[in-house]
C-alpha cells in the first residue's frame, strides 16, 4: 500500500517571515542559561529571529517556540528541541541551515517538537565539518529546496557528509518529510533504527511536503544504516507527487548499505528498505558494508513492478545458526540440572 503524507501548506507563511529579522545574532552565553529565549545569552542582548548563529564551542541550547530566518549549529556546540513549533523560514537556492559546516554541530529533536525548515538543511559539510542530527521523536520538515550539494542533477532538500564533511541523520523515532529529494555525500549516513508501528512512530516521506517530487542521489562512500526492529522496519518513500516523472532513486557505484538489528535478536528474513514510486531504481553498484555479508545479509533491486524496491535478506551462515543452537542446547542443559 503505497502511502503519502498529507501536503503542509506553510510555504506562503514562510514568505512572510523571511522579509523581516535579516539581522543575525550570534550566541555568546551572557546569560549564563542554556535557554534561547534569553536575551542576553545574544550578542546583541535580544533573543535571536533573525540569522541565529551557535558557534562557540561545548555548548548546550535550549530551542523552543520561535521563529528565525535560519539557524547554524557549529563550532562544538549542541542544540536541543524540546517540544513546540519551530520555523526558519528564509527562503533562498543558497539559503542553507548548517549543522556541523566546517567543524563539528549537533542537534538533539525529541519532545514532540516541530520545526519547519524553508530552505535546505546540510549535515557535516566541508573540511573539519562533522554533524550529527538525531530525530527521537517530533516531525522535520524542509519545506523548500536548494542548489545541490552532493552532485545531484536537481535541487535538493537534504545534503548529508558533503565536500568532505562527514553526517549523520539518525531517526529512532518521529517523521521526517521533505519537499525534494536527499543527497548523501560521500562522509554521510542516513539512518533508521526501529519500526513504523505506533510504538515506534516513525514515517519518512522524501518528496510528499509539496508539489516537488522526491528523489534519493548516493554516492560513492555515502551510507544507507538500517536496523531490523522486532517489527520490521520503516521502509523510506520516494514520492511521485505530480505524476511527470520527476522521481528516481540513484546508488552510486561504491554506495553503501548498512544491515544490523535494532534492539532484537537476529530473525531471518526479508524486509522492504525503500519504495520508489512510479520509477525503476539505479543500481550503479550499492555494496554491503564490511562484513554485512558474511554474517547472512543480502539485498535486491526490484524493477519488476510499477514501483521501484530496494529489498534487503538475512540468512545467518550455518556456523552462526549452530552456534545459536548450541548456546540454546547448552542453556537448556543447565535449566534441567
Amino acid at each position: 500500500m503505497i502511502k503519502k503524507s498529507p501536503n503542509f501548506k506553510i510555504a506562503a507563511i514562510g514568505c512572510i517571515f523571511a522579509i523581516t529579522h535579516a539581522q543575525g545574532a550570534i550566541w555568546d552565553g551572557g546569560g549564563g542559561t542554556p535557554f534561547w529565549s534569553t536575551d542576553t545569552n545574544w550578542d546583541d542582548d535580544a533573543a535571536a529571529n533573525g540569522t541565529a548563529v551557535i558557534d562557540n564551542g561545548d555548548t548546550t541550547i535550549r530551542f523552543s517556540g520561535v521563529t528565525v530566518n535560519k539557524t547554524d549549529v557549529n563550532g562544538g556546540s549542541t542544540l536541543e528541541l524540546n517540544g513546540n513549533s519551530h520555523s526558519d523560514s528564509l527562503s533562498g537556492s543558497n539559503v542553507r541551515n548548517y549543522i556541523g559546516n566546517g567543524s563539528a554541530g549537533t542537534v538533539k529533536h525529541q519532545g514532540n517538537a516541530q520545526w519547519d525548515i524553508g530552505h535546505m538543511l546540510s549535515i557535516g559539510n566541508g573540511t573539519g565539518g562533522n554533524g550529527s542530527y538525531s530525530l527521537l521523536s517530533g516531525t522535520l520538515t524542509v519545506f523548500r529546496d536548494g542548489n545541490a550539494m552532493a552532485g545531484s542533477p536537481v535541487k535538493s532538500s537534504l545534503a548529508i557528509g558533503t565536500n568532505g564533511g562527514t553526517g549523520i541523520l539518525d531517526i529512532s523515532r518521529g517523521t521526517l518529510n521533505t519537499r525534494a529529494g536527499v543527497e548523501i555525500g560521500a562522509g554521510g549516513t542516513f539512518q533508521i533504527m526501529g519500526t513504523g508501528d505506533s510504538q515506534q512512530g516513525i514515517d519518512i516521506n522524501i518528496g510528499s511536503n509539496g508539489s516537488l517530487d522526491g528523489f534519493w542521489w548516493q554516492t560513492a562512500g555515502g551510507t544507507l544504516s538500517m536496523g531490523i526492529g522486532a517489527d520490521g522496519v520503516e521502509q523510506i518513500f520516494v514520492d511521485n507527487v505530480d505524476d511527470d516523472g520527476g522521481q528516481f532513486a540513484t546508488f552510486a557505484d561504491g554506495s553503501i548499505l548498512d544491515m544490523s538489528f535494532y534492539d532484537t535478536v537476529a530473525t531471518p528474513g526479508t524486509w522492504t528498505l525503500m519504495e520508489l514510486e512510479g520509477a525503476a531504481i539505479t543500481d550503479e553498484g550499492l555494496e554491503l558494508a564490511a562484513g554485512d555479508e558474511a554474517a547472512g545479509w543480502s539485498f535486491t533491486v526490484d524493477n519488476s513492478g510499477p514501483n521501484g524496491l530496494l529489498t534487503v535478506t538475512y540468512v545467518p551462515e550455518p556456523s552462526s545458526t549452530a552456534l545459536l543452537g548450541l548456546g540454546g542446547l547448552a542453556l537448556l542443559m543447565r535449566r534441567r540440572k
